[in-house]
């Protein structure tokens, strides 16, 4: 059988609904190799189908999670519209292999969810751990964030897996923002993209600074004319809470014209290279709303009025 191989970028955004999400991204995807007996390409957005025989393999950014390689008869390609490279699902079909780190699973269908931060494997699935163990039903379920697979309509559930969480993400900080938390979906986007595009110091300069290119494009293409649907909120949420996660967010000439309140202005007092992880992730939550009164609700923690 003929043969192509394919190195390429992959961008892929994951899309949450309600919470925000742990880590920056569940599977940040900076590569991917391909083979394939024929490839479909297109010139504006990458592939979009691999068929008659298809394999990949996709290496994340982060050098410490190992790679995820898949294989299937055919692998399709489903990308949101007007986004370019954003994809909203991979689909694999017949014979399909997915080798993660500790279970490999194998099944006739599988949907890599990205809105749902999901991949689900249908037609009979069966999941074999590298201990011995095994499993399978009418549908098998893993979730991306929690790493727990589910099995359907069988008497094995909730295999945990360690492969995809990276270390210091076993707990989300309650300070980091979640989509419910954002009052005003168009007045923020508005205030950080304009801040991100001015040469003087802001907030929003510091934000867009730090974000990575492609989380950047991502946010600078968003309309600021309507708010965005529930799926896009969660995608949205993703790249301030990786901010939120960083002890350089702060510097204080982009600050110099926000007001801050007491609780913000004590743990600056202190000295961010001094503070907990948790402590500083909650003083960018306070920074994050200083700078934007109105558009975020104020943080409280639980037991707080």
């Amino acid at each position: 059988m003929r043969r192509c191989l394919v190195v390429t970028t992959l961008m892929i955004v994951v899309a949450s609904t309600g919470q925000a999400q742990e880590n920056e991204l569940a599977f940040d995807v900076d590569m991917m190799d391909a083979k394939a007996g024929v490839l479909y390409w297109s010139l504006e957005t990458g592939i979009k189908q691999m068929a008659e025989g298809a394999e990949i393999t996709l290496y994340p950014k982060d050098p410490d999670t190992p790679p995820l390689r898949v294989q299937a008869r055919t692998i399709t390609f489903t990308r949101r519209k007007n986004s370019g490279e954003m994809l909203e699902k991979i689909v694999c079909e017949d014979n399909v292999v997915f080798d993660l780190p500790d279970v490999k699973l194998t099944c006739g269908k599988a949907e890599w969810r990205f809105t749902e931060n999901l991949i689900v494997f249908t037609e009979n699935p069966v999941a074999k751990t590298d201990k011995g163990a095994s499993g399978r039903g009418e549908s098998i379920v893993l979730n991306l964030e929690t790493n727990i697979l589910t099995i359907h309509m069988a008497d094995v559930n909730d295999f945990l897996l360690s492969g995809f969480r990276r270390a210091g993400t076993s707990k989300q900080h309650p300070a980091l923002l979640r989509v419910e938390e954002v009052r005003d979906w168009t007045g923020l986007l508005a205030a950080v993209k304009k801040q991100g595009a001015s040469p003087e110091p802001s907030p929003g300069k510091r934000l867009m600074e730090l974000l990575k290119p492609e989380a950047r494009a991502f946010l600078n293409a968003l309309s600021t004319e309507q708010p965005p649907d529930d799926e896009l909120k969660g995608a949205i949420v993703k790249p301030f809470n990786s901010i939120l996660r960083r002890r350089d967010f702060y510097k204080k000439e982009a600050w110099q014209n926000i007001v801050l309140g007491d609780r913000a202005a004590a743990l600056l007092s202190q000295g961010v290279e001094s503070l907990s992880e948790a402590d500083f992730i909650l003083l960018n939550r306070l920074l994050f709303e200083a700078a934007y009164p109105g558009a975020i609700a104020p943080y409280r923690a639980d037991g707080e009025s």
